[in-house]
């Protein structure tokens, strides 16, 4: 019993460390991008680089419509829902639940009408596999939002484990099972009927986590009166979430207007390695998105920037690591591909760019969006988001595979620091590891 005690005493103080939340969803993350670079080392040895390029360049558009399925009208919650529960109002938190869910169930079908319409008004070779993209927004609309809820209930963890480990674990598990069951190799068809397999199996266990906190509100009567403000919210803040968390998808896409599928396919790739460090510092920013939003709620920036400047040193240590690890071990990493990527290793430590401004610059988006000036991140985002497919599809153009990935580089360095100039401006704190450095540096003088 003595034994047990102790251990209970201990894993409480790692909680009140703040960095358990973190490194479970770390570890998700970073288990999620090694199962995804499995898929596409198994993907580039059955299918070759090319069919390969075709199937990541469908499955960035299923990432990206589900935005658009959804009004981004989920963004919210970590703001409206997670501060309703937090003034214990629970008809209107219900009543956010529900305006996701109405809003969802108009704009899926007409994205799904307008995409079909469009692949078949296009034609050509890609037809069905782009049409598996558009369909699958049928389950990574509902995903999206059920994502959004579970971190306005605080449940950070489930908010993010079925899309960053659970999906792609399904995802690799049904290839696998065509491999075992057909004598022909997959096409890029295959792998988005796999992925919509995979997104449908994931909606149905996600659903079935959230359901005890559904039923705390089930029988409160809703509050629908700011739902006019909530959506005007989603719309707003909707391009900066493009720009935020898929940015990777939009540079893959608009990469694949001016670069040959096996060069789009190295480019993902070499994402997909940097992404280990950007999981990194967004699973940080994610884990204190709640008790950000209470800060803020509560007007207490004194709180807050502490749990900036924690969260800021996680960031960077995290970012700088995955830099050094790249340059030393990039031609390894990407050798195990094949001669070709091998001799584009030195995507890594351009495209590495993100993740180390993402750290620096701090969370100036998530402070902008739960503080209520979420009209800046539509403004920055609405010339940003062009920006950034501009610079991919013309530097592609131009330059080739290097030219696309510093004109992703180029737009993500200016993004990030616009929005912590703006943060400064508008609520006169410094969210900034320069910030962060120069208030450690007065507390050790002071």
């Amino acid at each position: 019993m003595d034994r047990l005690t102790r251990r209970a005493a201990i894993w409480r103080r790692i909680g009140r460390t703040g960095v358990l939340v973190p490194l479970t969803i770390l570890s998700a993350r970073v288990l999620g991008a090694v199962l995804g670079l499995v898929l596409s080392l198994l993907m580039v040895r059955v299918m070759g680089a090319h069919e390969m390029g075709r199937a990541l360049t469908a499955m960035s558009l299923a990432m990206l419509l589900p935005i658009l399925a959804t009004a981004s009208c989920e963004a919210g919650a970590a703001r409206f829902l997670t501060q309703a529960l937090y003034r214990e109002e629970p008809g209107r938190a219900a009543g956010f639940i529900r305006m996701t869910w109405q809003v969802a169930g108009i704009c899926i079908p007409v994205v799904i009408a307008i995409g079909a319409a469009a692949i078949l008004l296009r034609g050509g070779g890609d037809g069905l596999v782009f049409l598996l993209a558009v369909l699958s927004v049928a389950f990574m609309g509902p995903l999206r939002i059920g994502s959004a809820h579970a971190m306005g209930f605080s449940r950070v963890i489930v908010a993010t484990l079925p899309g960053t480990f659970l999906r792609p674990l399904m995802l690799l598990a049904f290839l696998t099972l065509f491999l075992l069951v057909s004598p022909t190799a997959p096409t890029a068809s295959v792998v988005l009927t796999c992925f919509l397999l995979s997104a449908a199996a994931n909606l149905a266990l996600q659903q079935l986590l959230l359901r005890q906190d559904y039923r705390r509100l089930a029988g409160v009567s809703r509050d629908l009166g700011p739902r006019r403000d909530w959506i005007a919210y989603g719309l707003q803040i909707g391009a900066a979430l493009l720009f935020i968390e898929y940015s990777k998808d939009i540079t893959v896409l608009f990469a694949s207007v001016s670069l040959v599928p096996s060069d789009v396919a190295r480019l993902s790739v070499a994402l997909s390695f940097v992404g280990f460090a950007r999981f990194a510092v967004i699973a940080v920013n994610q884990s204190v998105t709640p008790e950000l939003s209470r800060r803020i709620a509560a007007g207490d920036d004194a709180h807050l920037l502490k749990i900036v400047d924690r969260s800021n040193l996680m960031k960077i240590v995290a970012a700088l690591t995955g830099l050094v690890a790249f340059w030393a071990v990039g031609p390894a990493l990407l050798g195990l591909y094949d001669a070709d990527f091998a001799r584009a290793w030195w995507l890594l430590p351009v495209l590495m760019a993100d993740p180390v401004c993402l750290a620096i610059f701090g969370p100036s988006s998530n402070v902008l969006s739960l503080s209520g000036h979420q009209r800046v991140l539509m403004t920055v985002s609405l010339v940003m988001v062009p920006v950034l497919m501009a610079l991919v599809a013309s530097g592609g153009y131009l330059f080739g595979l290097g030219g696309a990935a510093v004109g992703a580089t180029l737009a993500w360095a200016v993004f990030y620091g616009v929005l912590s100039l703006l943060v400064w401006r508008a609520r006169g704190v410094n969210l900034t590891l320069f910030g962060t450095l120069t208030r450690w540096q007065a507390g050790r003088a002071g």
